[in-house]
C-alpha cells in the first residue's frame, strides 16, 4: 500500500510539473518592448529616484481590483461546469475544495503587481494614476525590468507579462488549467477513496492556486485594452512577510513590496534603469525642467548603462492639451 502511493505521488509530481512547464512555454516573453512606462504622482517620482525603487502593490488593494472579482467569478462557473463530467471520486473531491478555496489570493499567496503601459503620454492614464495629468510619466527599459530582481530573492519569483485583455482568451487558459490538473488527478487517482487521495488533492490545489494567482493578475476587461499594460508580478508564498511594508492610500492602509530594478550580479547597471521622464498636461512644464533636472542630477540618474550604451535620462513635455 506504502509503494503504490509513494508511485501515486511521484506520478503526480510529474504531471504537474508537466503542466508548470506548459504554463511557462506558453508565457514565455521574447518581445519585450525597449521602453515601459509607469504613470506617477510628484510624490511618486521623488519617492522613485531618491529610493532608487519602485514599489508592487498587493493585488487586492490596486485600484482595478474589481478585474480580480470579475475573474474569480469567471473560474466559479468552469469549476461549477467541470462537475458534472464523469470523474473519480478524489477527482470530484478536489473539484469541491476548489470551490470552497478557489480564490487564491487567501492564505496561500499574495501577488504584488508593478503596473508599466506600452504609451508615455495616455490620457486615461494621466487622469488614473498621475494626479489628473498633473504628475508624471517614467520611461524604464523593458529590457532590464525584465532581468530584475529584489535584494537577494530569487528573480525567478519575478514574471514580466502583458496584460490580457480578450476574455475568449482569459476563460480558455483558466479551463486549460484547471482541465489539466483535474484530468491529471482523476487519471491517477481511479480506485481510491478520497480520505485515502487527501495528499493529491492538497497537492493539486496548491498547484491550482499558485497559477491561478498569476493568471488573474494579468486579466482585465476589454474596455482597458487601449492602456497595452504590462505588469510585474512578484508572488510571495505567505500573507505576512517581513519584507512587506504598508503605505497609506486613498482608501486606508495599502501592502506593497519595494524593489530594485536592477540585475543581479552585474556591475552594467547601478540604477533603476529610467530612460526618460515626461511631465503631465497640467503641469507649467518650463517651471519644471529645472527641479526635474535637479532631482536626477542630485541622485546620480543624469546618466546610466542600460547594457548596450550609455546616455541621458531624456525629459519630455506632454502634447496634451489638458487644461483646468
Amino acid at each position: 500500500m506504502t509503494e503504490m502511493f509513494v508511485e501515486l505521488i511521484v506520478d503526480l509530481e510529474d504531471s504537474l510539473e508537466k503542466i508548470s512547464t506548459k504554463i511557462s512555454n506558453r508565457n514565455k516573453i521574447t518581445d519585450v518592448p525597449d521602453e515601459l512606462y509607469h504613470y506617477t504622482s510628484a510624490e511618486g517620482i521623488i519617492g522613485i529616484i531618491e529610493s532608487d525603487s519602485m514599489w508592487a502593490t498587493d493585488v487586492s488593494y490596486l485600484n482595478d481590483s474589481s478585474e480580480v472579482k470579475h475573474s474569480l467569478r469567471v473560474f466559479e462557473n468552469i469549476i461549477l461546469d467541470k462537475e458534472k463530467e464523469p470523474l473519480s471520486d478524489v477527482a470530484m473531491e478536489f473539484l469541491n475544495q476548489a470551490k470552497q478555496n478557489f480564490n487564491p489570493f487567501i492564505g496561500a499567496f499574495t501577488p504584488y503587481i508593478l503596473c508599466f503601459c506600452c504609451d508615455n503620454d495616455l490620457l486615461s492614464q494621466w487622469r488614473g494614476y498621475a494626479n489628473s495629468g498633473g504628475g508624471y510619466c517614467i520611461g524604464l527599459s523593458g529590457q532590464a525590468i525584465n532581468r530584475s530582481s529584489i535584494n537577494n530573492v530569487d528573480p525567478r519569483k519575478f514574471k514580466l507579462i502583458p496584460v490580457v485583455y480578450d476574455e475568449n482568451r482569459q476563460y480558455d487558459e483558466m479551463k486549460e488549467l484547471l482541465d489539466d490538473i483535474c484530468n491529471s488527478l482523476d487519471k491517477i487517482t481511479h480506485g481510491i477513496s478520497p480520505s485515502l487521495g487527501m495528499a493529491a488533492i492538497l497537492s493539486c490545489l496548491c498547484e491550482l492556486k499558485y497559477h491561478l494567482s498569476t493568471m488573474l493578475c494579468t486579466y482585465k476587461n476589454n474596455s482597458f485594452s487601449e492602456e497595452n499594460e504590462w505588469r510585474l508580478i512578484f508572488i510571495e508564498r505567505s500573507s505576512y512577510s517581513k519584507g512587506t511594508k504598508i503605505r497609506s492610500g486613498q482608501f486606508g492602509l495599502v501592502p506593497y513590496v519595494p524593489i530594485r530594478l536592477v540585475a543581479k550580479n552585474t556591475s552594467q547597471l547601478k540604477h533603476t534603469p529610467i530612460t526618460s521622464v515626461m511631465i503631465g498636461p497640467t503641469i507649467k512644464d518650463k517651471q519644471q525642467i529645472r527641479p526635474l533636472n535637479l532631482l536626477l542630477n542630485n541622485n546620480d540618474f543624469s546618466s546610466h548603462h542600460t547594457g548596450y550604451k550609455w546616455r541621458g535620462v531624456h525629459i519630455n513635455v506632454s502634447k496634451i492639451p489638458l487644461r483646468y
